[in-house]
């Protein structure tokens, strides 16, 4: 498959959770998890990007996620990040960047917090591989949409 086509199953699971951002993990060309935001009641690190590794490492029974692509909707946060990190996936394609859905008035909690993955790359000796804007114009039509439908 392509990124596009693993970005649409991230792009559908982002249509399901109480945030409108989802998260699909990809190994040897196998999807192992998807996730939504919010799958989890109270919990404010269930980010789409954490339950997917969470999930994925729940199925392979490991910590390490070494060769592993992970799909997301939004760039990941600083937490999602070092979670990636600590879980050894080096690949992040994401759809929109953080400050895309802040200046459309979706993340408005992130705003203020303006470093992006590339940044945080940077200071992490540059272990990532990371593609951006992977089917954004779809992802900010869903983003826009839950905005409507919540009132946020």
């Amino acid at each position: 498959m392509l990124d596009e086509e693993y970005m649409k199953i991230a792009i559908k699971q982002s249509k399901i959770g109480s945030f409108p951002f989802g998260a699909v993990i990809v190994k040897d060309g196998e999807i192992i998890a998807k996730a939504s935001s919010g799958e989890f009641e109270n919990d404010p690190t269930a980010h789409s990007e954490t339950t997917a590794i969470r999930k994925a490492c729940s199925k392979l029974n490991t910590t390490d996620l070494h060769g592993a692509t992970i799909y997301c909707t939004c760039e990941p946060c600083l937490m999602c990040f070092g979670t990636l990190w600590w879980s050894n996936i080096r690949k992040i394609v994401y759809g929109v960047t953080i400050m895309d859905s802040v200046a459309d008035g979706i993340c408005t909690f992130m705003d203020g917090l303006n470093i992006s993955v590339k940044q945080l790359n940077l200071m992490s000796s540059n272990d990532f591989e990371i593609i951006g804007g992977v089917c954004e114009i779809e992802v900010m039509e869903v983003m826009r949409k839950w905005k409507e439908v919540t009132n946020n």
